[in-house]
């Protein structure tokens, strides 16, 4: 069994963050000793991008624990749980785009599992402090399954698939 562990310094900055814009709209507010004020719309959206900022981190970033049966995923409000065999496809290291309210982000390394319903885990390489167990634990289960990008700069769509069948014809 391999649970997930998070990047220390990523979380410490990330909560410090939320923290410093939830908290400043407080401190304005409590100067001003008014709440209805002209800026009250900066002092709400900068409350907003902290308390978002928490969410984000730790909707994107969920605990995970790989075992010999199945795959648990804990989020903030629900939990999933799937066997090995529901994953459909495997993407080991593949450049993902982590996006903050829409138009910011950036492109990040992460590894991605999908699964027969559709929906993806994509769990990303900054994150977690354990990345490389967890590549190994999947590489393990999930060999047959497995996609390699032919090279950084390529779109996702143009995946190798390598089959096992295939190479033992050579």
């Amino acid at each position: 069994m391999l649970s997930s562990r998070y990047n220390r310094f990523q979380t410490i900055i990330t909560v410090v963050a939320s923290i410093l814009f939830i908290l400043l709209p407080v401190i304005v507010i409590i100067e001003k000793y008014s709440l209805i004020t002209k800026d009250f719309l900066g002092i709400f959206a900068i409350f907003f991008m902290g308390v978002y900022l928490l969410f984000l981190f730790f909707h994107r970033s969920p605990r995970i624990t790989f075992d010999d049966s199945y795959i648990n995923i804990n989020r903030l409000f629900k939990s999933y749980t799937y066997r090995w065999d529901q994953v459909t496809n495997v993407y080991l290291s593949k450049k993902e785009y982590y996006s903050v309210l829409l138009i910011f982000g950036q492109t990040l390394e992460a590894m991605k599992l999908i699964f027969n319903d559709g929906k993806a885990l994509v769990v990303w390489g900054d994150m977690y402090r354990n990345m490389n167990e967890m590549r190994e634990f999947v590489t393990q289960k999930l060999n047959e399954k497995m996609h390699f990008l032919k090279a950084d700069n390529e779109r996702h769509l143009k995946n190798v698939f390598i089959d096992k069948r295939i190479l033992e014809m050579f």
